[in-house]
């Protein structure tokens, strides 16, 4: 995935990491963009699975729109299985040339020790530190 297609944002709390996405979620068209909590991509994941519908839709939902943007990304620290299908979309989204945006509280380098499958996906984007 070319790091243009993906940005990581890392920053303590306060730092502005929510209101830079809020930005970008202003710069682009009404409706090719998308924010959305990360709490709330994992609970919309769930839902589908626990009404039988598979991830398709679910997927379909994230994948449409060209600029997601998830806020408090670190909430995938405590959910490897979730973190894993969200890198799957990430790098999906990737491929088909849209662009994914995050933002976490949590360091890179606490990444690398809770989930070495959503550090190197970070690692791949260009990462902005907010201080």
């Amino acid at each position: 995935m070319p790091a243009t297609d993906f940005l990581c944002v890392f920053g303590a709390n306060g730092a502005g990491k929510t209101r830079l996405l809020r930005s970008i979620e202003q710069c682009r068209p009404e409706g090719d963009v998308m924010l959305v909590g990360t709490e709330t991509l994992v609970d919309d994941m769930l839902r589908s699975l626990g009404h039988c519908r598979g991830l398709d839709e679910w997927r379909q939902c994230y994948t449409t729109v060209n600029t997601l943007l998830l806020d408090n990304f670190w909430v995938l620290a405590s959910r490897p299985h979730a973190a894993e299908v969200i890198c799957h979309l990430i790098r999906d989204r990737g491929d088909a040339g849209k662009l994914t945006a995050v933002a976490s509280d949590l360091p890179l380098t606490k990444w690398i020790e809770k989930n070495h499958g959503i550090a190197r996906l970070l690692m791949e984007g260009t990462i902005i530190h907010l201080t």
